[in-house]
This record gives C-alpha cells, sequence and structure tokens, in this order.
C-alpha cells in the first residue's frame, strides 16, 4: 500500500477490505442482498481499479498492460453494476425460498 501512497492505518484498511471482498462475494454467490453484496465490491473495486491501474502513470512499456488491466476492472465493475440493478435472478436464495410450498401438518 504504500508504493501506491496509502500510509493511512494500513492494517485497518487490509482488515476491512478482506471483510467486504468475502461478504460481498458470499452474499452474491448465495443469492441473498445480492444488490447489497454488489454494492460492497463496487466501492472496494472501482476506486482500486483507479489507484493500482493508473496506466498514464507508468513508463511507456507499461502502460498497455495497466490499460488492459484497467479495462479488466472497468468490466467487472460493469458486471457488478448489473447485478446492482438486476438482482441475483432466478437461482438466489430469497427467490428459491419464497417459492417453496409447505405442508401442513
Amino acid at each position: 500500500m504504500t508504493l501506491y501512497g496509502i500510509n493511512w492505518q494500513q492494517d485497518f484498511l487490509l482488515t476491512t477490505s478482506i471483510l467486504v471482498l468475502v461478504l460481498g462475494g458470499m452474499l452474491i454467490l448465495t443469492g441473498y442482498r445480492a444488490g447489497f453484496g454488489a454494492f460492497l465490491l463496487l466501492c472496494y473495486f472501482f476506486p482500486l481499479t483507479l489507484i493500482l491501474h493508473a496506466f498514464w502513470n507508468y513508463p511507456p512499456g507499461e502502460q498497455r498492460g495497466q490499460a488492459i488491466q484497467l479495462m479488466h476492472d472497468l468490466a467487472i465493475c460493469g458486471g457488478l453494476l448489473l447485478v446492482l440493478i438486476n438482482g441475483a435472478g432466478k437461482y438466489s436464495i430469497k427467490r428459491i425460498f419464497s417459492t417453496i410450498k409447505v405442508r401442513n401438518s
């Protein structure tokens, strides 16, 4: 983190980023509150992309590779925006639980 100029409470930032990645990924994977999970991951990925893959700050030999990584991460952000807007879809836990019929005993 120091290499990229992030010096403020690095242990806290590391712990928070791990928590956001695990929680957001699990929410999207299970389909439960997938929009919130996508929002968490967007809050992580978008600033990270702009900080780590700022290809305009690299020497000319490395600019192309960093530009490709920037576009890759922006594509991930686009996919997260789709999940945020459309939800988890028909295989979400929320939908499966709402369609299960419970027999009366």
